[in-house]
């Protein structure tokens, strides 16, 4: 592991007690380790089959070093081990199907390396596992229905790699399941339904899902944040009703038609809700002035038609509102060209020299709108939704 270049190696084989050498924890009095924590510490090499060895190991991070080869066997013998801990390293091979051997295990990171194969289904047999962060691995084939049975799971995180496939219905019933994390992936199929109580966070986007999105996702009681862009949807929007908790609705880079439902001035706690690059039409709906808690609103590249509505005035929290590539006339709302004395950063509409579809001294025009970014994150106010 080239120890003779370790950022720390304080004490490591130059005093008997292993206890006493730089991030090794111990019990007291009777000095079994049950900690290792090594991370960010110039480790090299692959990982030997003597870890293993280390059967009271409750902590085991090694993280941010560059650990190359695969992960040994023998990390199933650590049957009382809490928390692994080998992101950020160049690991390769398969994780090991001993893993489910692990009951003790409460988080897996496993996460920014490039292990291959499946998600071993023995990660069912994990009861006690609550965090489970696979992402940005080269991960290919399905997600096994045994992901589904550790009770205490609360997140899923699989961004990034090659899964197919589709979610399997028992995903989205799980009791405590609170963010899930299928993005960038080459998933497919339809949205299974569920109710999923305690579910905050579903970023399921860069897939090939279609079909219509079930309308009881957006009864989830908990979902704050629902990304589903660049996908296969069709359809039209489906119907909201109660008034969600969603503080972030993405569907842009779909195909959804027909109009935007006026039950969408339901969710009066939206600070993002992005439709663009889709194939709706029709006018754009006065009422849904209700959502005062929008910054970001994203409506280009559809064929909407119509005026702009005035009413959109209340929207004084908006940092973005993007009306080009539609089919919209027109005048820009006066009222709309004073948020931009406020929080409004970005206005765009299809208002270009010669022959605007939109009159309008305040916006951006085509041909400037297409050096856009079209694909930044946006960060909505709170740090927490």
């Amino acid at each position: 592991m080239d120890g003779p270049n370790w950022a720390q190696k304080d004490r490591w084989l130059f005093v008997a007690s292993e206890c006493t050498w730089y991030g090794v924890t111990c019990v007291e009095g009777n000095g079994n380790v049950i900690g290792i924590n090594l991370g960010h510490n110039n480790l090299d090499g692959e990982l030997p089959p003597e870890v293993g060895a280390f059967i009271n190991l409750e902590t085991f991070w090694l993280h941010g070093n560059t650990i190359k080869g695969s992960i040994p066997k023998t990390i199933g013998f650590l049957g009382l081990l809490k928390s692994l801990g080998f992101w950020d390293n160049d690991l390769r091979g398969e994780i090991p199907t001993e893993i489910g051997l692990m009951s003790s295990l409460e988080s897996i990171y496993l996460y920014r390396n490039s292990l291959i194969g499946s998600v071993p289904s023995e990660i069912g047999r994990l009861v006690m596992l609550d965090d489970l962060c696979l992402y940005d691995n080269e991960l290919t084939g399905l997600i096994p229905e045994e992901v589904a049975k550790p009770y205490f799971l609360k997140r899923i995180w699989f961004t990034g790699n090659n899964l197919n496939g589709t979610i399997s219905p028992s995903i989205m019933d799980m009791p405590n399941l609170e963010k899930l994390y299928l993005d960038r992936n080459s998933m497919s199929g339809y949205i299974p339904t569920g109710s999923a109580p305690k579910l905050n966070d579903m970023r399921i986007n860069n897939n090939f899902f279609e079909g219509c999105p079930p309308i009881l996702l957006f009864k989830v009681p908990n979902l704050k944040d629902l990304q589903m862009y660049a996908n296969r949807f069709f359809g039209a929007l489906p119907e909201v009703f109660g008034e969600p908790a969603l503080r972030v609705l993405d569907l842009h880079d779909n195909s959804f038609t027909g109009s935007i439902p006026s039950s969408f001035s339901n969710m009066k706690n939206l600070a993002k809700l992005d439709l663009s690059i889709n194939s709706l039409s029709g006018t754009l709906p006065s009422d849904l002035a209700p959502l005062e808690q929008i910054e970001y609103l994203e409506l280009h590249n559809n064929t909407f038609q119509g005026n702009i509505p005035s009413s959109w005035k209340s929207m004084l929290k908006a940092k973005e509102m993007t009306f080009d590539s539609n089919d919209l006339v027109g005048s820009m709302p006066y009222e709309l060209c004073e948020l931009t004395l406020n929080n409004l950063q970005i206005l765009t509409a299809d208002c270009q020299e010669v022959n605007p579809e939109v009159i309008c001294d305040c916006c951006i025009c085509p041909p400037e709108t297409e050096a856009l970014s079209r694909n930044k994150l946006y960060q909505v106010s709170e740090k927490e939704y």
